[in-house]
């Protein structure tokens, strides 16, 4: 009954659908345990090596490394798979974390060492035209997004990065104010009762502004095609001011509420101008995650 059970439950297991603790491992028949982490650490193994053609890597990337590395230790310095894991670590897409923590880092570390040297590497960025301020904005921000790579100012014995401009052009559209009247029918019932004479009408000033900033942009890293990087950002903002209430006889009274639903969606955006310096920053930041997943970089994570 018992193996019967084992046989109906170690499938999950081997494909990691169920967790097994290591009293369930000690239980199993004379030899089953050392063919469960053989299979599961071939099953494993085989969705580690179709990940790593993957960019960004899956989720369960390090954790499906970290299988394999339990399997490994399990059976023994002296096994067939632990040797196969030592070899392959140094070609794994080991983050600086993993590399250094958990079971990869403190039981492979000389292996997963390797790992790591063979990915760090230097990058010298070309702006072209030249553009110092964005050279040193896009070697901070990339840097932040892979931890393998040094950036450097001289083209000897690094990896190229060059970026060419081929768009990049801002431009600002003028505020607008355009007066919104409301009549008294079209006002919030109560509000009309309460505050407002028979007859008046609701008015306020719409003001609406942005910029947009277009963009285009030819990158090549080390010896990947080169790419281009092109879109729009787009920035508006809209508010209300001067909400008043206009009687049929001139009169003017201040209005501090709501009129109605239009009104409530005129006046309910970005209250503020638009920063041009924030949507260069957005560009940049933009950009900086498109070429961190370049090929020739992304090893670089």
């Amino acid at each position: 009954m018992r193996n019967a059970l084992f046989d109906k439950v170690i499938p999950s297991v081997i494909e990691s659908t169920l967790v097994y603790s290591p009293d369930f491992v000690r239980k199993l028949p004379h030899g089953r345990s050392a063919g469960l982490y053989e299979a599961r650490y071939f099953q494993v193994k085989n969705r580690v090596v179709e990940a790593q053609k993957a960019n960004p890597l899956p989720s369960g990337y390090a954790s499906d490394v970290e299988i394999m590395a339990d399997s490994a230790l399990a059976l023994g310095p002296r096994s067939a798979i632990h040797s196969d894991f030592v070899a392959l670590l140094p070609t794994l897409k080991l983050s600086t974390t993993q590399a250094t923590s958990g079971l990869v880092g403190t039981h492979f570390g000389e292996a997963s060492g390797k790992a790591l040297s063979a990915r760090r590497g230097k990058v010298f960025i070309q702006t072209i035209p030249d553009d110092p301020l964005l050279t040193a904005d896009l070697s901070a921000a990339i840097a932040s997004k892979l931890p393998l790579a040094t950036f450097v100012d001289r083209a000897e014995g690094a990896m190229p990065l060059t970026i060419r401009k081929l768009r990049h052009e801002e431009r600002s559209h003028p505020e607008r104010t355009e007066t919104v009247t409301i009549a008294q029918h079209e006002v919030n019932l109560a509000a009309a009762i309460l505050v407002m004479p028979r007859n008046a009408s609701f008015l306020y000033e719409r003001r609406t502004g942005g910029a947009e900033l277009e963009y285009a942009y030819e990158v090549k890293a080390g010896m990947d095609a080169p790419a281009i990087f092109r879109g729009t950002i787009v920035q508006t903002y809209r508010t209300c001011v001067n909400s008043r209430i206009v009687n049929v006889y001139g009169g003017i009274l201040p209005a501090n509420f709501i009129a109605n639903d239009r009104m409530a969606a005129d006046c309910g955006g970005t209250a503020v101008s638009v920063s041009t310096s924030a949507m260069r920053k957005d560009f940049e930041s933009q950009l900086a995650d498109w070429i961190a997943n370049r090929e020739s970089l992304a090893r670089m994570r």
